[in-house]
């Protein structure tokens, strides 16, 4: 009986809601219509917890052979940080947030959707006469034969090609993209994040749909906050039609400045916005750092060449408010 409840409180794989490889899951349904027969027709309560016990340590034995499997496919989260603006450090939240991640273990691809491949540049990706998501996207090439591995992370590169992007991809389903573009290999990772364009294109779209949450950086000005009703109602508007799971993780303010009295009232007035597309504002603001950009510069790891930075601090705190809002 301890030994029962010991299994169901820990693996609690009795009812698992993971979905087995083909290759086990005949094996698996063969045995249990054994066991569940067992189960019906068993009188004696001991052998019935036995049954119990060996159900569970079947389970057990089955996925701890493919537990990475289980692992990625079941806490995968794909992240999309977008904001039509420009300028309000969304590669540098991309590439930050990626390595942060992996320095806790846990496996992260970037997704470089912008044309002028500032992530790519910034982590030192190849894109000169490379293949890259464009090729991906196009149907002409798999992700796995694109990726690049830097020190900062792994990642699909962007070039230039993609300023074509709505002229170029205007068939049925074209917001579905990346979505399949990205399927062969995101069961290797748990946590994607794809760096969008300053603005809502198709490309934006595409990630959109692609996504499981949508993150916001933002400067806290006037322009920005005008910028938010617009970008709200295309994350609406893939709800609706693309992607019904979206979700807004919140909005982050970057390059932010404590003691400007301006940027504190536009805060507050982020507050109220927050709650109008159904999301939060994130605790941890940004604080402006020169030694990210040189990092970037010089393409190196953020965590390694400016880790005692206040910027970097900040970083480190919203990498985890992140995961609390995710995995709530």
């Amino acid at each position: 009986m301890k030994l029962y409840n010991f299994f169901e409180k820990t693996a609690n794989l009795g009812d698992a809601k993971f979905s087995a490889p083909k290759k086990y899951k005949k094996q698996l349904e063969k045995i249990y219509f054994i066991l569940d027969f067992l189960v019906i027709n068993m009188y004696n309560i001991r052998m019935l917890h036995n049954i119990r016990i060996l159900r569970i340590i079947l389970n057990i034995r089955i996925f701890s052979n493919i537990s990475i499997f289980i692992k990625r496919c079941t806490f995968l989260k794909i992240i999309a940080i977008a904001n039509q603006k420009g300028g309000v450090s969304k590669t540098t939240t991309t590439q930050a947030a990626a390595e942060i991640l992996n320095g806790k273990g846990k496996r992260t691809l970037l997704v470089d959707l912008d044309p002028q491949s500032n992530l790519s540049f910034a982590v030192g990706a190849k894109i000169e006469n490379e293949l890259t998501i464009y090729n991906v996207m196009r149907g002409e090439e798999k992700a796995e034969n694109i990726l690049q591995k830097t020190p900062s992370s792994d990642i699909l590169p962007a070039n230039i090609l993609l300023s074509g992007a709505d002229i170029e991809f205007t068939a049925t389903g074209r917001e579905y993209l990346l979505k399949e573009a990205i399927s062969d290999i995101k069961q290797k990772y748990e946590y994607i994040i794809i760096d969008c364009p300053p603005s809502l294109s198709i490309l934006t779209i595409n990630s959109f749909t692609a996504s499981d949450y949508i993150l916001v950086p933002s400067l806290a000005d006037v322009f920005s906050l005008q910028g938010m009703s617009q970008l709200n109602t295309t994350v609406q508007s893939v709800k609706r039609y693309c992607n019904q799971s979206l979700k807004i993780a919140g909005i982050l303010l970057t390059k932010f400045t404590q003691r400007n009295i301006i940027s504190q009232n536009i805060k507050e007035t982020f507050d109220g916005i927050t709650q109008q597309m159904n999301t939060k504002l994130f605790n941890t603001c940004i604080r402006n750092s020169i030694a990210l950009q040189e990092a970037q510069l010089q393409q190196k790891s953020l965590l390694e060449y400016a880790a005692n930075s206040n910027a970097m601090e900040d970083y480190i705190n919203f990498v985890s408010e992140l995961e609390e809002i995710i995995n709530e």
